[in-house]
């Protein structure tokens, strides 16, 4: 992946890594522009319409808010396994290279806090986790002896050994890779 150069420009400092590596947070520039974000808000609107450009596998298991659920806090996993414009943004070239450069690794896979909100509009947040080239999926028990289990492994396909495919680019796509 290449950025611009004004992208470049935006990437994490040795100081702000340091500061991210410290507390577990930072606060960036602003790294996306009005129309990027516009154009995610529109598929935002349009996912809490009931509009979905893909379905996924499981139906349930994840956090989908729907009109029935009333007014509060609407929360939406894996909107951008279900949404066009949010797909985008999630992809964003700058977004991978933050995460690549904040967590060291210069590969990584998208699975799926901010200041004062100033506007007039409604606080949209969007969570974007990264894993890195090497994270395959480990067999663990609960306490009962029964193996953990998320919903994003009933999304991936599974491996020859039966266990889910955390490369498979269609659910885990690339977000940057330096190699």
């Amino acid at each position: 992946m290449v950025l611009t150069r004004v992208q470049d420009a935006l990437l994490p400092t040795d100081d702000d890594v340091a500061f991210h590596r410290q507390h577990g947070w930072f606060r960036s520039k602003r790294v996306l522009s009005d129309a990027v974000l516009d154009h995610a808000a529109i598929g935002i609107q349009r996912h809490f319409l009931g509009e979905r450009d893909w379905l996924l596998p499981p139906a349930s298991g994840f956090s989908d808010w729907k009109s029935g659920d009333g007014n509060t806090v609407r929360n939406a996993e894996v909107v951008a396994l279900q949404n066009a414009e949010v797909r985008t943004l999630a992809l964003s070239p700058i977004l991978g290279a933050i995460a690549a450069r904040l967590t060291g690794s210069p590969h990584c896979r998208l699975i799926h806090g901010s200041g004062p909100n100033t506007s007039t509009t409604s606080r949209l947040a969007l969570a974007v986790r990264v894993q890195d080239a090497g994270n395959r999926y480990r067999l663990y028990h609960n306490a009962k002896g029964i193996p953990w289990h998320i919903f994003l492994d009933d999304l991936a396909p599974k491996r020859e050994d039966g266990f889910p495919d955390y490369t498979e680019p269609s659910v885990f796509p690339v977000l940057c890779s330096t190699h």
